[in-house]
């Protein structure tokens, strides 16, 4: 590999520096970085030594094949996993100096999704005594707030006595939710006070234990000198503060120090990250160094990025035109900007040639509207996708709900309500070649729901595929009705068993079924199964942990009944890395605009949809948990209200766009429409910089800015490119009918 003169230098920097790097994303920091590791493991005998910090393994990916001349690789690690990690191996060292209940025992670290279930255990009665009135959010929503505020307040390293204090002094709304943030603490407290008598260490305590009672340990301290000689910590700026405050500690402990940093970062500030902080480490590095050059995007979209940073710049200023960079379609109506966005990257496919990996398709929202409508359009020109969408509820993914209506259909659940249409989209989703009619009709005859004198929960049935009607056993495939038969006895085997959990269910659903011939199990369903398999195991882990003796004793226990009961009200999942890297070779991606900058993943061409639509410009703060205010840089006389959210909106939506635009290598395509999917009128920031950009570039108009805005290209259907094989093409239904018998055909005839 060949380096820059400025990358060489930090390579073949002196083993003992305490080296500060920034950057724009894509400028080859962390290339460098990982072959400055390379140097030290081979120029000095401290290679076993090495600690690399990123905020997640998806940023890890440079540093992975790195090897010592014994074949033994540098550790690689988060700070989460540091944390957790050191807990565990110290914590006979500290818990007597904890208030935690069972000094003698190890904790438990709790899951987001245990957290959540916990949480809305103990507080769901102060809810029903009239907390929280003031919030219009949902029950989960509620429940994920005050837990996200105490998260908030650890990674901030702000005591979460003073929330309420800080919340309301900055408060500059209406005056119904100053008692709210009162009402948070108190839950908060009476949640850590659970908490800390059965020893279970959530997010929050796992910062604060370590902050407190181990990072100035002297033996902890001892330990990391002898084991850590160098630091190197990546993207600094998506860390929170109580990262920051562990590197300063660790930084004189160490013979040499690499910090880097993404100038403009700071992408998952709604996780507590905060690049402020993260810049305050330049002091304890002795050399600063600062990488410009990007290997990534084009000169002409270094030349756009420049223009929205600095809108005043004149046309003669910038060393090459954008015009290349970036293309602008708006219209009226939306499915004619859907139409148009999938018009485009069939062309960019069928008739340029790029692959479908290198195309991303990015919105500020990617709701089901606009997914099904891009994926329907997409597919009909015969290009497949991949959704990313990390953190959805486990009820809301097809393959995941299915696994809990299966779950409950085996085990009924006090406060489960198993309707005959979950049923069927619960076969649909594992029986290979049942469509919905078929499904209701043999879903109808073999599951009849049990009477009886208290309806909570249904219970249902099952009959065996014979006692259906000859009618009816006509219109089912002989291989469909041998699936349903093989499905149904598989679940009156499971009921016999009175203790069986639900992990325990998913599991085995899946070794003696989904293995089977006529069974579905490709990447989606593996992964649903991964997900819920995974949570349901973790959980049922700390029901195990809490029925210790000393468990008991504490009056506290979570069943399984609370689990489904905020699963169903759309409790808020873990996050899981395999997503990342689910995504097939002949797909395009379609993502949100944080969790593709969160990938940390470049493409040639990125479709920027809907760039009307407010949310571009306008981020979620949250009422409670509110990362801005809750940070040790907000001063504590100032208010946050609409002109400050209107300012941190400004700067939100400058850093999301250079952030896209520097993993971008070719060219940019931005859609609009007038109307959003509910037909209401819309217009943005965004929406006025394309329609500036265009008049100004693509025009050769003056590089003074028209006040007005107008939609430069409206979009007809006269209009829309028509390419050969794609768009001439017959619809699917015609070209099915055409290849021959098939399940569809087989559909219409049997209906």
């Amino acid at each position: 590999m060949v380096f820059t003169a400025r990358q060489k230098e930090l390579i073949e920097a002196d083993p003992s520096a305490r080296i500060w790097l920034e950057g724009k994303a894509g400028c080859g920091k962390s290339t460098a970085a990982a072959e400055r590791v390379r140097f030290l493991m081979e120029h000095t005998d401290a290679w076993p030594q090495i600690l690399i910090f990123t905020p997640g393994r998806n940023y890890s990916g440079p540093y992975q094949d790195l090897l010592s001349r014994e074949g033994i690789r540098p550790r690689i690690t988060t700070y989460n996993s540091f944390v957790q990690n050191t807990l565990r191996l110290f914590w006979p060292l500290i818990a007597a100096d904890t208030d935690f209940g069972r000094k003698k025992a190890y904790p438990m670290f709790l899951t987001i999704e245990a957290a959540q279930i916990i949480m809305a255990k103990l507080i769901r009665s102060k809810r029903d005594e009239g907390y929280f009135s003031g919030l219009t959010a949902s029950p989960s929503r509620v429940f994920n707030q005050v837990m996200v505020a105490m998260h908030k307040c650890a990674a901030a390293e702000i005591p979460f006595e003073d929330y309420a204090r800080i919340m309301q002094e900055s408060w500059g709304g209406d005056g119904a939710l100053l008692p709210v943030f009162a009402q948070t603490q108190e839950c908060g407290k009476l949640y850590r006070e659970v908490c800390v008598r059965n020893n279970l260490l959530d997010y929050s305590l796992q910062l604060e234990v370590f902050t407190k009672h181990l990072l100035l340990h002297p033996v902890f301290r001892q330990w990391l000198e002898n084991q850590h000689f160098h630091l190197i910590f990546d993207n600094l700026e998506e860390e929170v503060p109580a990262a920051h405050h562990f590197v300063r500690e660790i930084a004189p402990l160490c013979r040499s120090v690499l910090l880097i940093s993404d100038r403009d970062g700071g992408y998952r500030s709604f996780m507590g990250c905060d690049p402020y902080s993260a810049g305050t480490l330049r002091e304890i590095c002795t050399t600063q160094m600062t990488f410009e050059d990007s290997f990534v995007c084009s000169p002409a979209l270094q030349a756009m990025e420049q223009v929205i940073v600095d809108p005043s710049l004149k046309n003669r200023d910038l060393p090459v035109s954008p015009r290349s960079a970036f293309s602008f379609a708006s219209g009226h109506h939306y499915p004619e900007m859907i139409k148009k966005a999938v018009n485009d990257v069939a062309n960019l496919i069928w008739v340029q040639g790029i692959a479908p990996k290198d195309i991303v398709i990015i919105a500020p929202l990617v709701s089901d509207v606009l997914y099904t409508e891009m994926e329907r359009g997409l597919r009909e020109q015969g290009i497949k996708v991949y959704l990313h969408r990390p953190s959805r509820p486990l009820l809301n993914e097809r393959v995941t709900r299915s696994l809990l209506t299966l779950c409950e259909i085996v085990k009924p659940i006090p406060g489960t309500q198993v309707r005959l249409l979950d049923i069927v989209q619960m076969a649909q989703c594992f029986i290979e070649g049942l469509d919905p009619m078929r499904g209701q009709l043999i879903v109808g005859g073999m599951f009849r729901e049990r009477k009886h004198d208290d309806p909570d929960p249904i219970e249902y049935d099952l009959k065996p595929f014979a006692s259906l009607s000859e009618e009816k056993k006509k219109r089912i495939p002989p291989q469909i009705a041998e699936r349903f038969e093989v499905l149904r006895t598989w679940i009156e085997r499971q009921r016999k068993n009175k203790v069986l959990s639900p992990e325990r269910i998913v599991s085995e659903f899946f070794t003696d079924v989904l293995i089977r011939e006529g069974f579905i199990t490709d990447p989606e369903t593996n992964l649903g199964i991964r997900k819920v398999a995974d949570s349901m195991t973790k959980y049922k882990a700390v029901l195990d942990y809490l029925d210790s003796n000393e468990g008991e004793s504490s009056g506290f226990r979570p069943d399984w009944a609370d689990y489904f009961e905020l699963v169903g009200l759309g409790m808020i999942n873990a996050k899981y890395y395999e997503e990342l890297y689910a995504q097939p070779e002949d797909t395009v991606l379609i993502s949100l605009t944080s969790a593709y900058l969160s990938m940390d993943r470049c493409a040639d061409y990125q479709i920027w949809l809907n760039v009307g639509a407010p949310r571009w410009w306008e981020r979620f703060y949250g009422e409670l948990t509110n990362d801005a205010v809750l940070s040790r840089f907000w001063p504590p006389e100032k208010k946050w209200d609409a002109l400050t959210a209107a300012a941190y909106n400004d700067t939100h939506m400058t850093r999301q766009l250079c952030g896209l635009l520097r993993r971008c290598h070719v060219q940019v395509k931005a859609y609009a429409s007038e109307l959003n999917e509910s037909g209401m009128e819309q217009k943005s920031k965004l929406l006025m910089l394309f329609s500036g950009l265009t008049r100004r570039f693509k025009f050769d108009k003056p590089s003074e800015p028209y006040p007005e805005i107008e939609f430069i290209q409206e979009l007809r259907e006269d209009e829309a490119p028509v390419y050969p094989g794609i768009s001439d093409a017959p619809p699917i239904e015609q070209q099915l009918r055409d290849s021959g018998p098939t399940l569809f055909s087989d559909a219409e005839g049997g209906a």
